[in-house]
């Protein structure tokens, strides 16, 4: 809004939703107004996600200001296309400033909707950056409205003095085109990707070229966590994307929920060096059905920041842990914790074929409060050392609750006491719950790309 009060000469906007409450019509109202003063304005919305009616544009048409809808659907506010939606998120002030990112337009993205509290990403951009922003917008508006802006006229396309030496990249993709430039740069940077690769996404379901991608980069060493809602906005996408999520546990991939709200974030950070932000999200529709844009920055102070925020804020996060245990048969305990050690509503079997290890036994874990059957351990398991590194303390303060087969308190801590000389057990970690410093998971491995 304070980008939009300074503009001179035009106002750009293309965005997938618009919502007919609070926010959405002080928005027209403020386009309006700028028309009014004299200067352009050109809002672009998608023909399903627009909730603004019709009559709510009349004055600023009135006072010269366009709003053109992107493949306008036969009657308003109803389409049977699922896909070929434009899904972006841009804004573009007088050719000099750019932002592109997750937001839509409406009062819940201020975290007064429905779900509550809002996680989001978008990125201000300034610089030769915002020409390819501009060129973007310019694209689809032409294809909706027939209006020919020229991409030569320098009114759209000012000179930019240079202000900073941070490289961006913006990068589009679509059902327009036969390659899938989004999905090849997720491809790329999990590719790349080091030390770590942190994703945050709505909806998480991928082709198998990105879960290949996924599962070789945790196999690699590379920390890879994602991040996603733990409440659902679209219920058969959210358990899909559960079902996608619990293929690359095993793998080492770490999956958290998030507790506090909703995020609608659609980013990924690698390495301290290379943050992307945009509108595309980690599934098949944003890769090759829809229109979407992503900003890709390489700066090493921003993608701290990101990667510190994901990791700081960790106690509004559900840990979801598969870890496998190794004597004579795998073992799988699949479970959700949250990081302040407050356990919710839990339930699952845990197995084996070898009767050395345990019983079959039901935990219900509600509210804190923990029923045992008969749950028996006459061995300890030596731990896979190479699956999860140094993270097994969130998962072990789990097992601490549910290992105690005489109901006497004694725990996974007193397991580990009793049965330590006979088997080995890496990486044991009962004296913090929290995940080690970056500097020191990091410290052995190469640094940078």
């Amino acid at each position: 809004f304070e980008a939009i009060e300074r503009a001179e000469h035009h106002v750009h906007m293309e965005y997938y939703i618009l919502r007919d409450d609070r926010l959405g019509r002080d928005l027209v109202e403020l386009l309006t107004r700028k028309a009014k003063e004299g200067g352009e304005v050109r809002l672009l919305l998608d023909g399903m996600g627009n909730r603004m009616p019709k009559n709510r544009f009349k004055e600023l048409s009135q006072a010269g200001g366009r709003m053109a809808i992107f493949f306008k659907p036969l009657v308003p506010f109803l389409t049977l296309r699922f896909n070929y939606h434009d899904h972006r998120k841009i804004a573009v002030i007088d050719g000099r400033t750019g932002y592109v990112g997750g937001f839509n337009i409406g009062a819940e993205y201020l975290g007064e909707g429905p779900m509550g509290q809002w996680r989001d990403y978008a990125a201000e951009l300034v610089g030769d950056a915002v020409k390819a922003l501009q060129f973007r917008f310019v694209l689809d508006w032409n294809y909706a409205t027939k209006e020919g802006l020229d991409i030569g006229d320098v009114r759209y396309f000012p000179p930019v003095e240079r202000t900073g030496a941070v490289p961006v990249q913006v990068v589009s993709s679509g059902p327009d085109s036969a390659r899938t430039p989004i999905k090849d740069e997720y491809l790329k940077l999990l590719g790349m990707a080091q030390r770590y690769a942190y994703i945050q996404t709505p909806y998480f379901i991928p082709d198998e070229s990105v879960m290949d991608a996924l599962r070789i980069a945790s196999l690699s060493g590379v920390d890879v966590r994602i991040m996603f809602p733990d409440r659902p906005d679209h219920p058969l996408v959210y358990w899909a994307s559960l079902s996608f999520v619990g293929q690359l546990l095993p793998w080492g991939v770490r999956a958290y929920t998030f507790d506090d709200g909703f995020i609608h974030a659609k980013t990924a950070f690698v390495d301290d060096a290379v943050s992307s932000i945009g509108s595309a999200n980690w599934d098949i529709r944003s890769f090759r059905l829809n229109f979407e844009t992503n900003g890709v920055i390489y700066d090493r102070e921003l993608t701290t920041r990101n990667r510190e925020l994901f990791e700081n804020t960790a106690h509004r996060y559900t840990f979801n842990a598969t870890l496998k245990w190794d004597i004579a048969d795998w073992i799988t305990l699949t479970g959700r914790v949250r990081t302040d050690n407050t356990v919710m509503n839990y339930t699952r079997k845990i197995y084996a074929s070898s009767d050395k290890l345990f019983a079959s036994e039901y935990g219900n874990y509600q509210n804190n409060k923990i029923h045992h059957n008969n749950l028996y351990a006459d061995a300890l398991l030596s731990i896979n050392k190479s699956f999860f590194d140094d993270k097994f303390s969130l998962s072990f303060n789990l097992g601490a609750s549910i290992l105690d087969d005489k109901n006497d308190g004694e725990g996974f801590e007193g397991h580990l006491a009793t049965l330590a000389n006979k088997f080995s057990v890496y990486n044991v970690d009962m004296s913090h719950s929290q995940t080690k410093p970056y500097a020191d998971r990091y410290h052995d491995r190469p640094a940078g790309i």
